[in-house]
């Protein structure tokens, strides 16, 4: 009966494969997953027929994950059974014009039961290749690419044995329900180039997850639910140069954590909960370009924060909880075009807090706490033809005298 629990599970997932494997597009715009895609709905069909006759009078389908059952039995198979148990699993709860409410419609005789639908169930890879599921038909050869997106995937266990591992330049994980990255599940994968992980319930990184993807240039692991980035955990990722962490539960950034990231183009940290950027965590990112720290929980930004970015072009700390700007704080950024402080607590500003910043083009300071600002912070700013300042504490004689004196022509000026 375990086996019968294991292929209904299976079945469970054929939904997805069948449904969004071939449409879905992988985060980040690459390319699409393979047109081919075996069915597991026939695969497993043809199984629990063989094994378990529909002349079984009851056939138990409680405490798995079905969301469409009803493809589970095909209309020849199910006039045999007497009773059909779906509860304690994840049915939608409106059942209106749903397949369930066709086979209830269909089948009045049938004694069924649709209550409880609370308990998930487990679902690996390897889980897939035990019953026979071709996955060379999920390898799309044209941009050696494997697509293992929307299946409900509970657990890695198996990606070793994939088909073509050593050819493998991208790997779609995303839209699943894994909960951890195992040590070494990446390993023998030595030309993946694309890693799609996000919009999963991962917690934790290990320390050693991604060790040996040295040819990894995009890793995807947005829209989880991770808490620590562990030290050291991407040093090994020398060719890496985009970094997605967005949309967690981040508290603290390592200050080894981005250490040998020297390739690391943009790195995106909005959507947190972090509360302070540790002195030189970005120290060595010296080719990163876009730095995303929006909508998190930091108060305070170390002097040092941001030294040796001299690539970067976008800063984004909007909807955080700043209340200083710290002399000098962005003075090495010779290459800032755009920065964005909307939405904090700030109150002052220091006459020198934008003095090298000689690229600057757009500056926001919306809906902060400032109460007073001299016209001299900006009129250095030589590139400056952005710059927002409105829903702060000035009062109109301040404004008027900022005004008067501000001598740089805005093609955008918001006060």
């Amino acid at each position: 009966m375990k086996k019968l629990f294991l292929l209904l599970n299976l079945f469970a997932a054929s939904h997805f494969i069948i449904h969004h494997a071939n449409s879905a597009q992988p985060d980040g715009g690459q390319p699409a997953a393979p047109k081919e895609v075996p069915s597991l709905q026939n695969l497993c069909l043809k199984m629990i027929l063989k094994k378990y006759p529909a002349s079984i009078p009851p056939i138990i389908l409680e405490h798995n994950y079905l969301r469409y059952p009803i493809n589970i039995f095909f209309t020849q198979h199910v006039a045999a059974i007497a009773t059909n148990m779906i509860n304690n699993n994840k049915l939608p709860k409106s059942l209106e014009h749903s397949p369930l409410e066709q086979f209830k419609t269909q089948f009045p005789s049938l004694k069924n039961q649709f209550d409880g639908n609370t308990l998930q169930y487990s679902l690996s890879i390897q889980d897939l290749i035990d019953v026979g599921t071709d996955l060379t038909k999920t390898y799309n050869s044209q941009d050696n690419s494997l697509s293992l997106s929307y299946l409900s995937l509970t657990s890695l266990h198996g990606l070793q044995n994939v088909p073509h591992k050593d050819l493998i330049q991208q790997i779609n994980l995303n839209n699943n329900l894994l909960t951890h990255i195992p040590s070494g599940t990446f390993n023998n994968l030595p030309a993946l180039i694309f890693l799609y992980l996000n919009k999963n319930k991962i917690a934790t990184i290990p320390s050693d997850a991604f060790n040996n993807l040295r040819a990894l240039k995009e890793l995807y692991l947005d829209n989880n639910q991770i808490t620590t980035i562990p030290s050291n955990a991407f040093n090994n990722l020398i060719e890496l140069g985009w970094l997605f962490l967005n949309n967690n539960k981040i508290d603290t950034i390592p200050s080894d954590a981005f250490n040998n990231l020297r390739a690391l183009k943009e790195l995106y940290l909005d959507n947190n909960q972090i509360t302070t950027i540790p002195s030189n965590a970005f120290n060595n990112l010296i080719e990163l370009g876009w730095l995303f720290l929006n909508n998190n929980k930091i108060d305070t930004i170390p002097s040092d924060a941001f030294n040796n970015l001299r690539a970067l072009k976008e800063l984004y700390l909007d909807n955080n909880q700043i209340t200083t700007i710290p002399s000098n704080a962005f003075n090495n950024l010779i290459e800032l075009g755009w920065l964005f402080l909307n939405n904090n607590k700030i109150d002052a500003i220091p006459s020198d807090a934008f003095n090298n910043v000689i690229q600057l083009r757009w500056l926001q300071l919306n809906n902060n706490h400032i109460k007073n600002i001299t016209a001299d912070t900006f009129n250095r700013l030589a590139q400056l033809n952005v710059l927002y300042l409105n829903d702060n504490r000035l009062s109109d004689k301040e404004k008027e005298e900022f005004k008067s004196t501000l001598r740089i022509t805005l093609d955008i000026f918001r006060l």
